[in-house]
């Protein structure tokens, strides 16, 4: 699973962790390249179809990219595609 989500860039949870749920997130990496936190986009299933797990990681690894240039880190994040 870990090689799935560095070559997405970002995680998905679809119901493991709670059922009816769907989630997606991706890593903010600080200048060492190490996790210092997470954006994500949660929501139950009805509202979140599988149809747009992928739109929305995308958005959210964009997010952690750009958030992850500004404290600091200049290289490309280790979790985006």
């Amino acid at each position: 699973e870990f090689s799935d989500i560095l070559t997405r860039g970002y995680a998905v949870d679809d119901e493991q962790n709670e059922q009816g749920l769907r989630c997606v997130g991706a890593a903010i990496i600080d200048s060492r390249g190490r996790p210092r936190g997470a954006v994500s986009v949660s929501a139950p299933v009805y509202r979140f179809p599988p149809e747009l797990v992928e739109r929305y990681g995308k958005l959210v690894s964009e997010v952690a990219e750009a958030v992850t240039r500004e404290i600091g880190s200049f290289e490309k994040c280790v979790c985006s595609s």
